[in-house]
């Protein structure tokens, strides 16, 4: 699925992340088919199953030890798992715990727990049924993000610290039922922001509206707002907004056009990532800050390449002059070009910036580089040749991966050709024979 594509390097380094943490706090002790540490109060953290369960009630003691606490990726892609009892007595669910539960339908989440942490139900994509208890205080970033048959949630008045979107690219969610004296959050039209009505927090991607229109007062449209609203193909930001976030409309499929307002002096990075269909974006020339040249967007005070459409079907594109760098993604799957030029003076080259640009087969990289990002070139199959400059004195992993025709022209003693026979990729010498 592409939606896992986004976040696939993302869920790979927190995973090492989760389990470098469940791992690191103390002795992990065995109880049949659980791992566990002795917090400072004597109390157990699960931090790894091992069971093959389908249906599990997680035991409220081990050896004696009350567990409080669901560790961190504790439960981390068990894909036996269908339905889980969390025992009373446990206060947290950390960041990871149920991740990647690619089969569990049902969570039963006791009173007394008081967080759930990042992404700890993340990628459940069976998930249809989890109540949060009164007793929940924060819910960390994206804890329920692609439960893909989740179709409602309700946030009880406890919850007071809310992470970045907590349910983006819940495929299935229409309804975000939070009452009217909830203390932090409010919902306007179905939509959940901030209790001010300011900050728009998630747009439901379940709702099937084809086009939006963000109210009035609104000052924030928050990380991931949009993330995987495949119904949308239009939405309209009103004056006022200031911000928009990172991965804002990421994977909105069906978004064929957008307005920038004067007044959104601060975008995220990738807002557009995977937009397939998008090919009107609508910046006014008296923006401050953006500016569209040839329907690709900039940052002109920064010079900066932040978004050229996917949608467009030219097969060359030349990187007007002056432009210092290519933001992260900022080509990401243009299938359709087969040539980009690259402008003298370009400083830097953003993470992803031509991934799966899987026609290209001319670039260059101009003297004024410095270091290639990671993922760079990821899955362009048809670069065959490309020249890097002696400028180039740091590229990052993953820069070539499935560049599997690429042959390197290098200079003889050049930090590029170290990198070329220390990653086995084909290279040779400028000046030389073969």
């Amino acid at each position: 699925m592409k939606k896992l594509s986004i976040l696939l390097t993302l869920v790979l380094v927190l995973q090492g992340l989760f389990l470098a943490t469940a791992l690191g706090e103390g002795e992990t002790h065995a109880s049949g088919d659980f791992e566990y540490v002795l917090l400072d109060d004597g109390t157990a953290e699960i931090t790894a199953y091992t069971g093959g369960s389908a249906k599990l009630d997680i035991p409220a003691q081990l050896d004696g030890h009350a567990v409080s606490s669901i560790g961190s990726a504790a439960f981390f892609y068990c894909t036996s798992l269908e339905e889980v009892t969390i025992p009373d007595g446990v206060t947290s669910i950390c960041d990871g715990a149920f991740s990647w539960c690619l089969h569990l339908t049902r969570a039963s989440i006791p009173e007394g727990v008081v967080s759930i942490g990042e992404g700890a139900f993340n990628e459940c994509l069976d998930l249809r049924e989890i109540s949060i208890p009164n007793s929940v205080v924060s819910i960390g970033d994206t804890a329920f993000s692609l439960c893909d048959s989740l179709t409602k949630i309700v946030i009880p008045d406890s919850v007071v610290s809310l992470g970045i979107n907590p349910f983006y690219n819940c495929m299935s969610l229409t309804e975000i039922i939070v009452s009217t004296e909830h203390p932090a959050l409010t919902t306007l039209d179905g939509v959940l922001f901030d209790k001010t009505g300011t900050e728009l927090i998630c747009y439901p991607c379940g709702l099937p509206a084809r086009s939006y229109t963000v109210p009035q007062g609104t000052i924030s449209i928050g990380d991931s707002a949009f993330t995987g609203c495949e119904s949308l193909t239009e939405v309209s930001i009103p004056e006022g907004v200031a911000s928009i976030g990172n991965l804002v409309f990421a994977s909105c499929d069906s978004l064929i056009r957008i307005n920038i307002p004067d007044s959104a002096v601060s975008i995220g990075s990738n807002p557009f990532n995977y937009c397939d269909q998008l090919t009107e974006i609508q910046v006014s020339p008296n923006h401050p800050m953006l500016e569209t040249i040839d329907g690709a967007l900039f940052n002109k005070g920064e010079k900066r390449l932040i978004f050229y459409p996917r949608a467009f079907t030219g097969e060359s594109y030349a990187v007007p002059q002056g432009t210092l760098a290519i933001d992260d993604t900022a080509f990401s799957g243009c299938t359709s070009l087969r040539e980009i030029v690259l402008p003298d003076g370009l400083i830097s080259i953003g993470e992803y910036a031509f991934t799966s640009c899987t026609s290209l087969c001319s670039i260059n990289i101009p003297d004024s580089v410095a270091s290639i990002s990671k993922g760079a070139f990821h899955n362009c199959a048809s670069l065959t040749d490309l020249a890097i400059p002696d400028s180039v004195t740091f590229i990052d992993d993953g820069a070539f991966t499935k560049c599997n025709a690429l042959t390197l022209t290098v200079t003889p003693g050049s930090y590029a050709e170290s990198y070329a026979k220390e990653s086995g990729i084909p290279y040779v010498c400028s000046g030389a024979n073969g």
